[in-house]
């Protein structure tokens, strides 16, 4: 388990990973030695995986996002496919290996292609859900108690 200590490093960073460590030091009260020490051992034991921005796709173009339910016989394949394709956003294995992707198009004759190119994995069930609106996307924050 994650001490809360870590925790509330963790938070603070999931809010704003480009802020300065020294910064969160002075947020949190933690030296600045403990800090970076603290952070390379997130780093190493993978809880900290990598840093990243999130954007607005549509903002460069990039008008259509889906989530696709999917369900195929090729698993192996298939996998291999979505981690290679650019249009992939995320990917993840769910319940009774079906797959769960957020996926990101210029525009729904390139989703279409997409969608055609699904059926060599053998596909066995589909759903695709238009992402019509975002409300919250990283919001999740580890509970902890105050710690200061």
């Amino acid at each position: 388990m994650v001490a809360n200590r870590e925790l509330a490093v963790i938070k603070e960073l999931r809010g704003d990973s480009r802020q300065a460590l020294t910064e969160v030091g002075r947020k949190l009260l933690i030296p600045g030695g403990s800090l970076f020490k603290l952070v390379r051992s997130l780093k190493e034991e993978g809880i900290i995986r990598k840093y990243c921005s999130l954007v607005d796709f549509s903002r460069l173009g990039y008008s259509v996002r889906v989530n696709l339910y999917v369900s195929v016989r090729e698993k192996e394949k298939f996998q291999e496919f979505m981690l290679a394709h650019p249009s992939v956003n995320s990917l993840s294995r769910v319940m009774g290996d079906r797959f769960l992707a957020e996926l990101v198009f210029v525009d729904m004759l390139e989703l279409d292609g997409f969608l055609e190119r699904l059926w060599e994995f053998g596909v066995q069930s589909k759903d695709v859900f238009h992402v019509v609106e975002e409300f919250k996307n990283e919001g999740f924050e580890p509970v902890t108690t105050t710690f200061k």
